[in-house]
């Protein structure tokens, strides 16, 4: 689960910069945030539980894809090869202003999304693309008295929470730092 909140951060990094390159280029402002999801405490905590079926929706046919990919080229390098290729010409077709800029970050991108799901399993490719979609969607700002910072605060405090949780299922009840690791 660790993995899958890493994946989580790195995908809505790459979003991010890929939104500021479009904006850069367009001149028009990004049209990711939900405007259902600032609506208060009880369509926020809706809006991140229905992120969780979206999310394995999409991560179904992410999979399918792949395994398409694999069916038709039946060798697994070629197939991710094809894949990464694949998803990177349309994500930057359909949506990047700047193809040149945006191409070695949708490669980037779709080649940690293949290396989670192949090398980590769906479980932590599932957890990623929830947060992710939890980082993008909501907006986040360092000024707590704006209008909109209640749900950016409850999107992070649920990612924290949710990392916490990771770290101390990853430990399995061993302690973070052995007894003695300052002393000489």
């Amino acid at each position: 689960m660790v993995v899958g909140i890493l994946f989580g951060a790195i995908s809505a990094l790459a979003t991010e910069i890929l939104t500021f390159l479009n904006m850069r280029a367009t001149g028009l402002p990004s049209q990711i945030v939900q405007m259902n999801a600032l609506q208060g405490a009880a369509h926020v905590a809706s809006f991140l539980v229905g992120m969780v079926g979206g999310s394995l929706l999409s991560t179904l046919g992410i999979f399918f894809l792949l395994f398409v990919f694999r069916l038709i080229f039946r060798k697994e390098w070629l197939a991710a090869a094809a894949f990464v290729i694949f998803l990177t010409v349309i994500g930057t077709l359909a949506t990047d202003a700047n193809p040149l800029m945006a191409v070695p970050i949708r490669l980037l991108q779709y080649g940690v999304m293949l290396y989670v799901m192949l090398r980590c399993g769906l479980f932590p490719y599932v957890v990623g693309s929830c947060v992710a979609s939890a980082l993008v969607t909501f907006p986040i700002t360092t000024d707590f008295s704006a209008w909109y910072a209640g749900s950016a605060i409850f999107a992070l405090t649920i990612i924290v929470g949710l990392t916490g949780y990771a770290f101390h299922t990853a430990l399995a009840g061993r302690p973070l730092v052995k007894a003695g690791f300052l002393e000489e």
